[in-house]
């Protein structure tokens, strides 16, 4: 199960990385171009990698009564 998390954490932590460099080629591309388009969902992929990961921590911290508030 440590090795499942780790992978999670991990792919999480790239995803978010790739994405935070992705997000600047649609800012500086011309709208509606070809690399504003395909960067642009790439950056929304790794934006959905992300979430989907932070949800699968937050579960696991949820049942292990890792929170604190």
């Amino acid at each position: 199960m440590d090795l499942f998390l780790n992978t999670i954490l991990k792919l999480h932590v790239f995803a978010g990385f790739v994405g935070l460099i992705l997000f600047w080629v649609p800012v500086i591309a011309r709208k509606g171009g070809k690399w504003h388009r395909k960067v642009g969902m790439a950056y929304v992929w790794c934006m959905w990698i992300v979430v989907l990961t932070s949800l699968v921590l937050s579960l696991k911290n949820l049942l292990t009564d890792k929170i604190t508030i």
